[in-house]
């Protein structure tokens, strides 16, 4: 049996080498180097036993500190597995309090800055106020800080697991994936071979840490083999995603890796002239579904400054097989092919010079076997099916279920076919949309809005299928506008929409919403959860800006077509003139109402003897221009 102890002895060898910095716009930086570090990952170990001897997972909530390497390799001199997982913002206490439940944990580490800032252990609302707190200055800690606690049982799991890697849970609950350090050990290798990985090496990272890419990608690999490395936080990047190539650039960085979404970032800045990217030999397109579009816009940026067309590499993988499945090898060019689309509706893949633009996922690393499969039967080249996976990386199932052996078939869930050899994905099993027999698939549909619409070019947008009121399936598609976007004539551009899905699915939209900023759910990785926002808009829990369904079914007892710009803006100018303060500000040709609180409430009143229509104390927040509060009045009074 290999244990997690084992894992750590393999690759000390190279620890000495290896030198991982944390750098950070808000907190200082911080660099982790063994030898400095060696007797203050001892002493941490020891600290663990101290409080907990049954050796149960540790949460690791710290997030851009060396901290995180020294509580890693803390667990795993001592055989405890590790929990990566996100800070706990009172968005996700409620998940990590259902994971405190699922582990046993009773302990959770955290940096000192964010310590203070979470407040977790006087949190009593929490179950993490129930469990010990380790941070960079704890240096004791008697197991009597649970004694009020009721310890829960340890949970069942192998010996030889080293992580329980949360699952994104993209189309379901989050689950806690055994890996064993089996997994990881071969996970390495093969990723070094095909990527070529040696102590010279250099990675650069913006992955959230409690993500299997950010964690394997960012931490383990640049560990394990001896290189440098620097890792930001997420928010950072998000902040100022120019950072990504200007360090890619000053630091010389060899290999990097981010999901479509960072990479389309990247494309919307500027940089300056002096840019070079020549050193890098290795950028990692992966994460989620990978886009052809910014891809191209990506290598369109990054060429002029030095990278070699080969560096951009595609890759598969999931938390459940310890990351990567499939890749691009490092001299590999990405392929871009077309495939007809009405073929892949149809379950086949066939290629075509103005099809379906499909990126390819790579092909499979070595000792890793991949099937297509359709009900068990294994599908050739060019049929579309279910993605299975079988060898050594392969997890041993998730926490709580009654086996726990290595799984002899991974059924991943995604769909995608072989040609020539090569990995397509296209698309989630539960996602798909299938109307008249055939498949629709919700990326599709999403892509196409985004290329002709210019609006919603970098926009979120989700689609997935509901029953109508007939009882067919139809599908629904919403999309996110900035807080600066007003749009003039919604029928219009609902209609010019519907046109465009009836041409990929065959039938018209059930409705189609534009909605604010943040209304579409997102796993923790940025991944779209498309069933959960089916939930939400069928419970009505999406606020919705505009709506082709309401357009169509809504009637209003009084016609609001009279109520026109002019006349909102008339009564803003009676006020200003009766009150002797501007409530009209011109900006860029739109006119903004900045009324305080009595005006607000004399503007609703006047609003309902107008048209009837009863508008909340906050609508002055909401539809803070002339253009957006009329367009909202005539929606309403259709």
């Amino acid at each position: 049996m290999f244990y997690s102890a084992d894992l750590v002895s393999k690759f000390s060898h190279n620890f000495s080498t290896s030198r991982n910095s944390f750098l950070s716009y808000d907190l200082g930086n911080s660099t982790f180097v063994y030898p400095e570090s060696k007797n203050r990952v001892f002493e941490r170990s020891q600290l663990f036993d101290t409080i907990d001897p049954d050796r149960r997972p540790v949460l690791l909530l710290n997030q851009n500190s060396s901290e995180f390497i020294v509580n890693l390799l803390a667990c795993w001199i001592s055989n405890r597995p590790v929990v990566p997982l996100c800070l706990p913002s009172k968005k996700r206490v409620d998940f990590i309090d259902t994971i405190v439940e699922q582990t046993g944990s009773l302990i959770y580490t955290i940096d000192n800055n964010h310590s203070q800032v979470f407040n977790l252990r006087s949190r009593s609302s929490s179950l993490l106020s129930n469990l010990a707190e380790v941070t960079s200055d704890t240096s004791n800690i008697s197991a009597s800080v649970l004694s009020s606690y009721s310890i829960p049982p340890k949970p069942l799991f192998p010996k030889s697991t080293a992580v329980i890697q949360y699952s994104s849970g993209s189309t379901g609950s989050p689950k806690g994936v055994l890996i064993t350090a089996s997994n990881i050990s071969a996970s390495l290798e093969l990723m070094s071979d095909a990527w070529n990985i040696t102590s010279s090496s250099s990675f650069y990272s913006w992955l959230p840490l409690y993500h299997d890419l950010g964690f394997v990608f960012g931490i383990l690999l640049p560990l394990m083999y001896g290189c440098r490395s620097y890792i930001i936080s997420s928010a950072d990047f998000a902040k100022k995603p120019s950072v990504w190539l200007s360090n890619l650039s000053s630091l010389e960085i060899t290999h990097t890796a981010g999901s479509t979404s960072g990479y389309a970032m990247a494309t919307r800045q500027t940089y300056y002239e002096s840019l070079s990217l020549k050193a890098c030999e290795f950028c990692m397109i992966a994460a989620e579904h990978i886009s052809s579009t910014v891809v191209s816009n990506f290598l369109d940026i990054a060429i002029p400054f030095g990278l070699s067309s080969k560096a951009l590499s595609a890759a598969y993988g999931l938390a459940e097989s310890t990351l990567a499945v499939t890749a691009d090898r490092i001299s590999d060019s990405l392929l871009t092919l077309a495939f007809d689309q009405s073929g892949l509706n149809s379950g086949f893949a066939h290629p075509s010079s103005n099809g379906r633009l499909l990126v390819s996922c790579g092909y499979p690393l070595p000792d890793t076997r991949i099937s297509i499969e359709d009900q068990d039967k294994v599908l050739p080249p060019g049929r579309i099916g279910e993605v299975v996976v079988e060898g050594p990386t392969v997890m041993h199932g998730y926490l709580g279920d009654s086996n726990h052996s290595q799984l002899l078939k991974l059924y991943t869930g995604d769909l995608g076919f072989f040609y020539n050899g090569h990995l397509f994905i296209t698309g989630r099993k539960k996602e798909l949309i299938i109307i008249n027999g055939k498949n629709i698939y919700p990326e599709d549909i999403e892509s196409a809005v985004k290329s002709n619409f210019k609006l919603f070019a970098n926009s979120t947008s989700v689609c997935f299928c509901v029953d109508n009121d007939d009882g067919m399936d139809t599908i629904v598609f919403i999309a996110e506008l900035d807080r600066h976007v007003s749009i003039s004539s919604p029928l219009s551009l609902f209609d010019q929409i519907n046109k465009l899905i009836i041409d990929l699915s065959g039938r018209s939209c059930h409705d189609i919403l534009f909605v604010q900023k943040a209304q579409i759910p997102k796993t923790t990785s940025g991944k779209l959860q498309r069933l959960k926002a089916r939930d939400l808009y069928l419970k009505h829990q999406i606020k919705v800006l505009y709506s082709f369904y309401d357009i169509q079914t809504k009637t209003h007892s009084l016609p609001c077509e009279a109520f026109t710009a002019e006349k909102l803006i008339r009564w803003l100018k009676d006020y200003e003139n009766e009150n002797g303060d501007p409530v009209l500000r011109s900006v860029r040709g739109q006119f903004f109402i900045t009324l305080d609180s009595v005006g607000s409430s004399e503007l609703k009143n006047f609003i309902k003897s107008s048209t009837g229509i009863t508008l909340d104390d906050t609508f002055i927040w909401e539809y803070d221009t002339v253009e957006k509060l009329v367009d909202f009045l005539q929606l309403e009074g259709i």
